[in-house]
C-alpha cells in the first residue's frame, strides 16, 4: 500500500505543470459556466418582461379600438341630437359638472353655451328643490346608477320649467368617467 502511495504522489509531482494547468481549466471553466448562467437567467427575464409587455400592448390596442368605436357611436348621437327638437342632451364630467349641452336645451333655457358651461348646471335648479336635487344626483354617481329626477328648472328670465332629468354613467373600462343624458321639459 505504501509503494502505490508513493507512486501516485511521484505521479503528480513528475506532472505538477500539466495537473495545475487542468486545474486552471476547470476553474475558468467553472466561472464561465456561472457567468454564462447569469446571462441565460438575465435573458430569461427579459424575455418575461418583454412578453408581459407585449400583452399589456395587445390590451391597450383592443381597448383603443373599443374607445375609437364608443367614440364614433357618441359622435353620432350627437349629430343626430342636433336633429331632436323637443329635448335637451347634456354630458357631465365625473365632479357633475356640465361639459357639453345641445342647441335645444341652450334656447329652453335662453343661455349661451358660454354662459351655461360657466355656471354649476345646479344655478338654474328651483331654490326649493336645489339640496334635495342635488343629493339624489351625489348619491346616484357615489353608487354609480342611473339618475331619473323630475323637478323644476329657471330658464334666463327667471320662468319656472318643469322638467325630468335622465342621465346614464360613461363606463369605460370599468371606470366611470361623467354621465350623458337627457332633459326634457314637461309641459
Amino acid at each position: 500500500m505504501n509503494e502505490t502511495l508513493q507512486q501516485i504522489f511521484r505521479i503528480l509531482d513528475e506532472n505538477k505543470k500539466a495537473f495545475g494547468f487542468i486545474g486552471a481549466v476547470l476553474v475558468f471553466g467553472r466561472k464561465i459556466y456561472r457567468r454564462i448562467m447569469i446571462f441565460v437567467n438575465t435573458g430569461k427575464k427579459i424575455l418575461s418582461a418583454i412578453e408581459q409587455t407585449s400583452q399589456k400592448i395587445d390590451v391597450l390596442q383592443s381597448d383603443m379600438i373599443e374607445l375609437k368605436q364608443e367614440t364614433a357611436i357618441t359622435n353620432a348621437l350627437i349629430k343626430a341630437s342636433k336633429d331632436l327638437e323637443d329635448i335637451g342632451i347634456f354630458d357631465a364630467n365625473h365632479r357633475g359638472e356640465i361639459t357639453w349641452v345641445n342647441s335645444y336645451l341652450l334656447r329652453k333655457l335662453g343661455v349661451q353655451r358660454e354662459d351655461f358651461l360657466k355656471y354649476r348646471w345646479t344655478d338654474y335648479l328651483e331654490k326649493h328643490s336645489r339640496d334635495a336635487v342635488t343629493h339624489i344626483w351625489k348619491e346616484k354617481v357615489m353608487n354609480e346608477d342611473k339618475i331619473y329626477i323630475e323637478t323644476m328648472f329657471y330658464d334666463k328670465n327667471g320662468t319656472i320649467m318643469n322638467v325630468s332629468i335622465t342621465a346614464h354613467p360613461v363606463n369605460v373600462n370599468d371606470e366611470i368617467h361623467g354621465y350623458t343624458g337627457t332633459m326634457k321639459i314637461i309641459e
